[in-house]
């Protein structure tokens, strides 16, 4: 009697020993013989480490009687396990991998996730892991099959801005210069209007005061940085040309009458407009137009003209025309002028605007100063 049991189904590649006394158990005593065929004819060579299929035991008992039975070795295929990586994104974000996609193609069953090989450490955060390697292990029917997967997530790249220098109105600044993000990792740089980056900024080369906002991408990858532009107004520099003076008088161009509700500032004085040829004797200044210039903190300038008039002496004509009892006499001269005594007599003689002496002596001589109009 041959009593044959099939061992339990193992998972391919493991192999079943069909020799262990379970598979024979309440058999009679006797010989057992391992076969692959039933007629006993190709001995089984390795029935210690079957794989699948079915194999052939023969009995042969003391009287030389023999039985043969089949017995039948289950091992049940790896489970197909199909792995994509993940695409890579950008820190600070983080990965599932545990979505569909990961193991699209992959037979049905029960997904686990490990941070070995071995399958031995569970993954405490498949669904938010950041760069490295990590373990899925399929389970079908006790069968189990582990890949592993990579999941990339890129650094932020840096991006260091630095603010350019103040200019001056009406200068515009090119934020687009090396300078302005020295330091910064290699990439496509981009300049917007808002901190989203959403609003592309049209003039970057020719930007004027305001922030403004830089993206750095690299291989996909975004950092954005605020950058200041100052652009300083130029000083207020009011010139009152000073008084007309007569010739040879001069004028001080650098009075405070001269420049009298402008900003505060260092101030210079030239001879042409574009302020590169100085005016030495600006206190002594004759009739022309000079240039002043005013600089203020921020190394901000304005020049303005000023004007000096110098006008020049009149020739004075005078004639006496009468000498009149009682010391009065009377002058006449250029018309619009004025008259006075140069000195003074000290006779008590007077002289009014209009030329007309009184209170004069008979016999004495007098200078009269004829001062002409204007």
């Amino acid at each position: 009697n041959l009593v044959i049991t099939d061992p339990a189904a193992v998972c391919a590649p493991a192999t079943v020993d069909i020799t262990v006394a379970a598979v024979t158990a309440g058999s009679d005593p006797g010989a057992l013989m391992y076969w692959t065929d039933a007629g006993a004819t190709v001995p089984f060579a390795t029935p210690t480490t079957a794989g699948a299929g079915t194999y052939y035991i023969q009995l042969v008992d003391g009287n030389g009687c023999s039985v043969i039975q089949p017995v039948t070795v289950t091992a049940n295929p790896a489970p197909n396990l199909v792995i994509t990586d993940p695409a890579g994104i950008c820190a600070p974000g983080t990965v599932d991998i545990t979505l569909a996609a990961v193991t699209a193609g992959s037979d049905a069953g029960a997904l686990t996730y490990w941070t070995d090989l071995a399958a031995t450490i569970p993954l405490a955060t498949p669904t938010a892991v950041g760069t490295g390697t990590y373990y899925i292990q399929l389970d079908v029917a006790g069968c189990t099959t582990v890949g592993a997967v990579n999941v990339t997530v890129s650094p932020t790249p840096t991006l260091i801005v630095t603010d350019p220098a103040a200019v001056c109105s009406p200068a515009t600044v090119d934020i687009t210069l090396p300078a302005v993000t020295a330091g910064s990792d290699p990439g496509t740089l981009t300049y917007w209007t808002d901190a989203g980056a959403t609003v592309p900024f049209a003039t970057p080369t020719t930007a004027g005061a305001g922030t403004y906002y830089i993206q750095l991408d690299v291989s996909g990858c975004t950092v954005v940085q605020a950058v200041t532009v100052t652009v300083n107004p130029l000083p207020t520099l009011i010139v009152t040309d000073p008084a007309n003076v007569c010739a040879p008088g001069t004028a001080d161009l650098t009075a405070a009458a001269v420049t009298a509700g402008s900003d505060p500032g260092t101030l210079t004085y030239w001879t042409d407009a574009g302020a590169t040829i100085s005016f030495g004797t600006p206190t002594l200044a004759g009739a022309g137009t000079y240039y002043i210039q005013l600089v203020d903190g921020n190394g901000c300038s304005v020049v303005q003209p000023v004007v000096v008039t110098v006008d020049p002496l009149q020739d004075a004509s005078f004639t006496m025309t009468a000498t009149c009892v009682g010391g009065t006499a009377t002058i006449t001269g250029t018309p619009g002028g004025s008259f006075a005594f140069n000195p003074l007599p000290g006779d008590g003689a007077l002289i009014d605007g209009a030329g007309t002496i009184t209170n004069g002596t008979l016999g004495n001589t007098y200078f009269v100063e004829y001062t002409t109009p204007g």
